[in-house]
């Protein structure tokens, strides 16, 4: 366990129970991984993975070579489910964030995900080594102008809840009888729920979970605490460049962290995908030299890849491979939102 992960947690153990993620020592922390393993125990499960590996092979060769195939333009419609408490006064607290909180978080999702291809060239997001490993998505996010039944809508739903702290593992924001609200649709809209304090079944504070490709529809979506979302507002300083919902929707599109859902990773398992190195755990700083696990080679380990842990500022590219994977699930789980992908 790294420094900063002991620090979070002796932190967290000194607070009193009421005290929420703000009080504490931040560092990131994601509910998908543990949430992946215990899926996996199902064999229809483990197909349907298998299902999506395969077709992410075919991807990959389709950018491959000199008659590669540059992926078309998809767009996914999202619904905000803002889920906020309220004070002594009947008045809602900051987890009641702004519009415009929201769309910062739209915005940072269309640079992450179809990012400029300078940005490949910029050796101030992505060394050098790792530019020619560079993944441009083509997947674009715009909030929903038509709601369930065809009606109008921002694509930001506001409901105000008792609840203090949702649970991951029981996916209480879903839960309408547990303070939460039941997603919209999950094969026209990716549905996000934006709480004020999120928590694991130990009680360990947590930025954001997913679930995971074939989950069931009412399971569907990416949950994220509300100062870990968006690039203003009330968002936590280090964490406000909107990387968090980047790196869950990354999972609900099927990629794994990069030294796969094991933590620890003693045995150097990996994510699956070729181009990106092994690495034996998450970055929780931003390195300042070539860190090396897992005997990853020179270029050491990929810790401004989306699916790691650092601070926002230091997440710059998703891998050529991982496009191919995320290419992969909406053209297999989650081809609603993508028919004609190739």
């Amino acid at each position: 366990m790294s420094l900063s992960r002991v620090s979070f947690v002796l932190a967290a153990a000194l607070l009193p129970a009421s005290a929420g993620l703000e009080a504490q020592e931040l560092v990131r922390n994601c509910g998908s991984g543990p949430r992946y393993e215990q899926l996996a125990a199902g064999a229809a499960f483990r197909e349907q993975m298998a299902s999506i590996a395969f077709e992410a092979r075919r991807q990959y060769a389709l950018v491959q070579g000199p008659r590669a195939k540059a992926p078309g333009l998809v767009t996914i419609p999202v619904v905000v489910h803002v889920l906020y408490n309220v004070d002594d006064k009947n008045a809602p607290t900051e987890s009641n964030i702004s519009d415009d909180q929201v769309r910062s978080q739209i915005d940072a999702l269309n640079h992450d995900y179809d990012p400029p291809a300078a940005d490949a060239r910029d050796t101030a997001k992505v060394p050098l080594r790792f530019a020619n490993l560079f993944g441009i998505s083509r997947l674009r996010f715009a909030l929903a102008d038509k709601d369930q039944e065809g009606g109008k809508t921002t694509g930001i739903e506001r409901t105000a809840t008792k609840t203090l702290k949702f649970v991951s593992t029981e996916d209480t924001a879903k839960d309408p009888a547990r303070g939460g609200v039941a997603p919209w649709p999950a094969d026209r809209y990716l549905n996000l729920w934006i709480v004020p304090d999120l928590v694991n079944d130990k009680g360990s504070a947590l930025f954001g979970y997913s679930s995971w490709p074939s989950e069931p529809a009412s399971k569907d979506g990416v949950v994220i605490w509300y100062r870990a979302f968006g690039t203003k507002g009330a968002v936590a300083p280090r964490y406000d460049l909107g990387r968090t919902a980047t790196h869950e929707i990354g999972h609900w599109l099927g990629l794994h962290h990069l030294w796969g859902d094991h933590e620890p990773n003693e045995d150097c398992l990996d994510d699956g995908v070729d181009d990106t190195p092994k690495q034996s755990g998450p970055h929780y700083k931003c390195p300042t030299d070539k860190p090396v696990t897992c005997k990853n080679g020179p270029d050491g380990a990929m810790f401004m890849n989306y699916m790691d842990y650092p601070p926002d500022a230091c997440l710059s590219m998703f891998t050529v491979g991982q496009v191919a994977r995320m290419r992969a699930t909406l053209a297999n789980v989650r081809k609603t939102f993508a028919p004609a992908a190739p």
